[in-house]
């Protein structure tokens, strides 16, 4: 039996999950501070709006539209006889066996990286993976991918390498988007 991983818009919900949360918590902290200080409740939402979005939501958005530019058109295959992986992408599969230990790492945020489901912004719950099979440039899986990479690899059996990265953007160049 067969696995396969899309970026799909189900695999990607956990953006507008943690918007609203975040929103939520935005919305609290600045109901908090109107009832503090009400004579300056105008000025208090538009600061918190200032805030929310380019702390938040810009940050957020620059990521996915970069993960999706990363992930466009990719597919990734696992088997149950857990000896191979297929990615699959500008047309080329990539079999890639697990007896080879290939060279992973994985870039994390601060919150990602000590263990944490997410952090307080919404982009700390990007990360993506580098997959180094010997090519030129490694291959990208990002998290709209496969939603916690460390966990997916782990349960192949395959070690990774953990970096921590205050923002997790992906460096052009050092990889380049698969779909070209």
């Amino acid at each position: 039996m067969e696995t396969v991983y899309k970026t799909t818009l189900q695999s990607q919900m956990f953006l507008v999950e943690f918007l609203t949360i975040a929103g939520t918590f935005q919305y609290g902290a600045y109901l908090l501070l109107v009832h503090i200080y009400p004579k300056y409740s105008f000025d208090l939402a538009v600061i918190s709006i200032i805030i929310f979005f380019v702390g938040n939501i810009l940050p957020s958005l620059i990521l996915h539209i970069q993960y999706l530019r990363f992930s466009k058109g990719m597919e990734l295959r696992t088997y149950s006889s857990r000896e191979k992986i297929d990615i699959s992408y500008q047309g080329k599969i990539h079999s890639i066996y697990l007896r080879d230990k290939p060279k992973i790492k994985i870039m994390l945020s601060s919150a990602l990286f000590r263990g944490g489901k997410n952090g307080i912004a919404v982009w700390e719950s990007y990360h993506y993976a580098t997959l180094d099979i010997g090519e030129p440039q490694p291959i990208v899986i990002t998290c709209l991918l496969v939603n916690n990479l460390q966990r997916f690899f782990e349960q192949l059996g395959l070690s990774v390498q953990r970096e921590r990265r205050i923002f997790p953007l992906i460096w052009e160049g050092k990889t380049t988007p698969q779909g070209g």
